[in-house]
C-alpha cells in the first residue's frame, strides 16, 4: 500500500462510519418514539389497557382533552356500557314478562273459581227454589229437616213409674245403658 492510496481509503472509511452512525441515530430516534395511539377495538378488548389509559386522562382532563387515545378509551367505556345497559334492561324486561304472565295465570285462576262459586251458588239457589215447590211427602230426605236421631246409649230411659207425690222433689231419671 502506498501512502496516497491509504489517504484515499481514509475519507471511505469516514463516509462509511458516518453513514453507520447516521443510520443508528435514525434508528435511535425512531425506536424512542412514541408508539401508535390504541385504536378503539383495543380498547373494547383489553380492559386493563382501557382502565389503565382512562385513569391517566382522567388526572388531567384539560391536558388529555385532544389526546385521540383518550378519546378511543372513553369511547369504548361508553360502547361497554351502553352495552351493559342494554344488557341489563332485556333481563329486567324478561322479568317483568314472566311476574305479568304469572298474575295473568293467578288472576284467570280466582276468575274461574269465583265462577265456579258463582255457579254453584245459583245452582243451590235454583235447588231451594224449587223445592219449596214440592210436596214435602216426596222431598227428598236433603230437602227437609228430619228429627237426629240419637243412639240408643245417649238416649234417657223410658220410665213407667209414677208421678211423685207433690210435696216430694221428683226421682232422677235413669239412663238406659
Amino acid at each position: 500500500m502506498d501512502l496516497g492510496s491509504a489517504v484515499n481509503s481514509l475519507p471511505a472509511a469516514r463516509r462509511w462510519l458516518s453513514s453507520c452512525g447516521i443510520a443508528g441515530l435514525v434508528l435511535l430516534l425512531a425506536a424512542c418514539e412514541d408508539p401508535p395511539p390504541r385504536n378503539f377495538a383495543d380498547f373494547m378488548e383489553d380492559r386493563i389497557a382501557r382502565d389503565g389509559t382512562l385513569a391517566r386522562c382522567n388526572a388531567n382532563r384539560e391536558a388529555t382533552l385532544n389526546d385521540i387515545e383518550c378519546a378511543n378509551a372513553r369511547r369504548a367505556a361508553s360502547a361497554i356500557a351502553l352495552r351493559q345497559e342494554r344488557d341489563r334492561i332485556e333481563e329486567l324486561e324478561r322479568e317483568s314478562a314472566q311476574k305479568l304472565e304469572e298474575l295473568r295465570r293467578q288472576l284467570a285462576e280466582s276468575d274461574r273459581i269465583a265462577q265456579e262459586a258463582l255457579a254453584a251458588a245459583e245452582a243451590a239457589e235454583l235447588a231451594a227454589y224449587e223445592a219449596q215447590w214440592r210436596d214435602p211427602a216426596q222431598a227428598a230426605p236433603q230437602d227437609r229437616l228430619s228429627f237426629i236421631e240419637l243412639p240408643s246409649h245417649l238416649r234417657p230411659a223410658q220410665v213407667n213409674a209414677a208421678p211423685a207425690p207433690a210435696g216430694e222433689p221428683a226421682a232422677p231419671q235413669p239412663f238406659a245403658e
